[in-house]
């Protein structure tokens, strides 16, 4: 809990004089070499119930020909080395979603339970200069919002990652 909320406080920190300057933390990050990013396809909902309810089910790179607005969204996910994932996505996008769960839970929120687990697959990893999948645990995460986008903190221990 204790690195959850240091890694939340120090993504936090970073943010902070782009949030006051009403800048996209998306692009700021995506500058700072320290940070890579690639835009992903995010499918919401619990994989253990067969993505309905709340949480992430799977997470791809980006395909136009499949994508289904009402349960999906494009999201930039960011990685600074194997410390910290950030998710980035638009509340317009969350709010279009059919399941209206998901926005009302990530909106306006400080924190999210995910109730499964994510696997993060190596064709996403791989373009943020990683060597293996990463897999989330369920948990409480850390949440933020700036200029019309949620942020979604996910600190990396060595537990968490595939190898």
């Amino acid at each position: 809990m204790k690195k959850k909320i240091l890694a939340f406080v120090s993504v936090f920190t970073m943010l902070l004089p782009f949030i006051s300057h009403g800048q996209s933390p998306t692009k700021e990050l995506t500058k700072n070499s320290k940070w890579k990013s690639t835009v992903v396809t995010v499918v919401w909902g619990n994989a253990n119930k067969e993505c309905s309810g709340f949480g992430i089910c799977n997470m791809e790179t980006v395909s136009q020909a499949s994508f289904n607005p009402k349960i999906e969204t494009t999201a930039t996910l960011c990685a600074n080395g194997k410390e910290e994932l950030l998710l980035i996505v638009e509340k317009d996008d969350l709010r279009k979603l059919l399941n209206r769960d998901i926005y009302d839970r990530l909106a306006d929120k400080r924190s999210a339970r995910f109730e499964s687990e994510v696997v993060i697959p190596l064709e996403v990893t791989r373009k943020l200069g990683m060597r293996a999948a990463v897999t989330l645990p369920a948990g409480h995460y850390s949440l933020s919002h700036s200029n019309g986008e949620v942020l979604v903190s996910f600190p990396i221990s060595n537990n968490e990652r595939n190898k």
